[in-house]
């Protein structure tokens, strides 16, 4: 399989999805120009350590904006982890519903028909503070799916927490790597 990490940051789910493909697939890890500034550029440094010494043989590394993506009906699968909401609630480069849908345009455009695209995020819910609480509410994530083209397939709550109420930041003491969230199976019709 060829398959797309979006928006990788430090390369956790490419690395995962590298062993997932094995030697004979390949794994590109695409992150947007903002990454380089983000944190002093850290996210961007500890990828560029993960590849070091070519760990990762079958792993591609590139730093491209969503419109720019170089592909063309040629990968099996795209995954976009846990970085909706920082597009759909940015004030920085892509913002809103205009910035997710330029991102989820690169993902359509780079899929073969029938491919897959895997979509996660931590749940928000309505009437809270999700900008704050770094949260997107599932409804609008396959709003968006749906707008961009997309046939959503399935939704898993196999990273659910019934213990996170969503009233408080991601990165809230004893939260952080257990909020509640969702997972979405789309692909792009043939």
């Amino acid at each position: 399989m060829t398959v797309l990490d979006i928006y990788t940051g430090a390369g956790y789910n490419t690395e995962i999805l590298s062993a997932a493909v094995g030697p004979s697939g390949l794994v590109y890890a695409q992150n947007y120009h903002y990454v380089l500034q983000l944190i002093n550029g850290a996210r961007h440094q500890a990828m560029l350590a993960r590849l070091a010494k070519n760990r990762l043989p079958n792993v591609r590394y590139m730093v491209v904006n969503p419109e720019d993506m170089p592909f063309e009906n040629s990968v099996d699968m795209v995954y976009w982890g846990f970085n909706m909401h920082d597009i759909y609630n940015s004030d920085k480069a892509y913002i809103g519903e205009a910035g997710v849908q330029l991102f989820l345009q690169g993902m359509y455009r780079a899929l073969k028909p029938g491919g897959v695209l895997g979509v996660s995020d931590h749940v928000g819910e309505k009437g809270y503070d999700n900008v704050k609480f770094h949260r997107l509410e599932p409804r609008i994530m396959k709003e968006m799916l749906v707008k961009a083209g997309f046939k959503i397939d399935a939704t898993s709550d196999l990273l659910g927490n019934l213990n996170d109420d969503h009233s408080q930041s991601i990165y809230a003491d004893g939260l952080r790597y257990k909020t509640d969230r969702i997972l979405i199976r789309a692909f792009k019709p043939e």
